[in-house]
């Protein structure tokens, strides 16, 4: 069976900062490897700067690693469009402020699929139930959530184009 997710070998640095001298790298992940079968899960703990979400965000395609290999369902990581989603340490930064919950849970959806406007609010309502949250926060605004709330939200838009795989970093808040 083809892992979800296997990561072999990953290495990211990060140039440091003046107190190492000049020209030294900070070492944030060194030889990580893992698999997460098709269906499972794992969860990573670690202090505060030991490269969780430095994982996530190269899993993500947010950081290019500087060895090693991600890949996803045996394929190399980059293409898999909608197929991983996220859910970021902070909610409430993650949310444009701007904007009505109903409308940032149905961004993906409008971007990726070609479901009309009523399709959408449909589907922005089924996900708010799924995450037990009122339909009538759609109208809602993220400064009127409260952070489990906002929380909840961000899982509903990871939730909206229906992902293998979804990566939360810092899950337990």
């Amino acid at each position: 069976m083809v892992p979800l997710l296997e990561i072999a070998g990953l290495r990211k640095t990060f140039a440091a900062s003046s107190i190492f001298g000049a020209g030294q790298r900070a070492i944030a992940l060194d030889d990580v490897s893992l698999t997460v079968p098709p269906g499972g899960s794992v969860g990573l703990v670690g202090e505060s700067g030991s490269g969780k979400s430095t994982l996530v965000r190269c899993v993500l395609g947010l950081e290019r690693p500087d060895a090693g290999t991600i890949r996803f369902e045996g394929a190399p990581i980059g293409a898999q469009k909608g197929q991983i989603q996220p859910v970021f340490q902070n909610p409430a930064s993650s949310l444009n402020p701007r904007r009505r919950v109903g409308a940032i849970i149905a961004e993906p959806l409008a971007v990726h699929t070609t479901m009309a406007a009523a399709e959408r609010m449909a589907e922005v309502h089924r996900l708010l139930d799924r995450v037990a949250l009122p339909r009538t926060f759609a109208d809602r605004f993220p400064r009127q959530l409260s952070g489990g709330q906002c929380q909840r939200v961000s899982i509903a838009r990871a939730l909206a184009l229906k992902p293998k795989l979804i990566v939360a970093d810092e899950a337990t808040s």
